[in-house]
């Protein structure tokens, strides 16, 4: 991990670049993407040009974006036919704030300003998403082997399960390991 991407501020502090977490979507395979927001501006959506692409049939194309201003970051719909909620309400433009979770279509958000925050703040926000991420392949879990029991496991089935396990295992290794200071 680079110095730019966590850096300790001192008094049990720990600074991260800012960035949003996708902990929960419709398509699980997205669970645990990140997105760091260096540029001054990105677009989230369904297409594939979008900055954060998202496979979620209940985005738009171009759903959203996040600004940097000189105050911090502004969420603005770009229009979209479902809307964007911050923390359970609609708005068409929104200052996010530390922790606030975001809501595109059926993919659910969470939002780092990359301000200092103590350790133990971040070991609870790291904790909410891992748990989401395990979930995310506990359920998977779970349907294979109910699957497995009823006699319906085909092997073309078993291996994409199998695969978005281990994709999800591998971002959620990646979380800890860019999150985690001085490793």
């Amino acid at each position: 991990m680079s110095d730019e991407d966590a850096t300790l501020s001192g008094a049990g502090q720990v600074r991260l670049r800012p960035t949003i977490v996708v902990v929960a979507c419709i398509d699980d395979r997205s669970v645990g993407r990140m997105l760091r927001l260096d540029k001054p501006s990105v677009v989230i959506g369904r297409d594939a040009a979008a900055d954060f692409a998202i496979n979620d049939e209940r985005l738009s194309r171009r759903h959203a974006s996040i600004t940097r201003d000189d105050k911090g970051f502004v969420m603005l719909d770009l229009r979209s036919l479902n809307g964007s909620y911050v923390n359970g309400r609609r708005w068409p433009s929104h200052r996010l704030q530390d922790g606030d979770s975001v809501r595109l279509g059926g993919t659910v958000f969470r939002f780092f300003d990359g301000q200092p925050r103590l350790r133990d703040d971040l070991v609870d926000a790291m904790n909410h998403e891992l748990n989401n991420a395990t979930a995310c392949v506990r359920g998977n879990l779970d349907y294979l082997a109910h699957a497995y029991r009823a006699g319906t496991l085909v092997r073309e089935e078993f291996e994409e399960i199998l695969m978005d396990c281990t994709q999800s295992l591998e971002r959620i290794a990646a979380f800890v390991r860019d999150n985690t200071p001085g490793r």
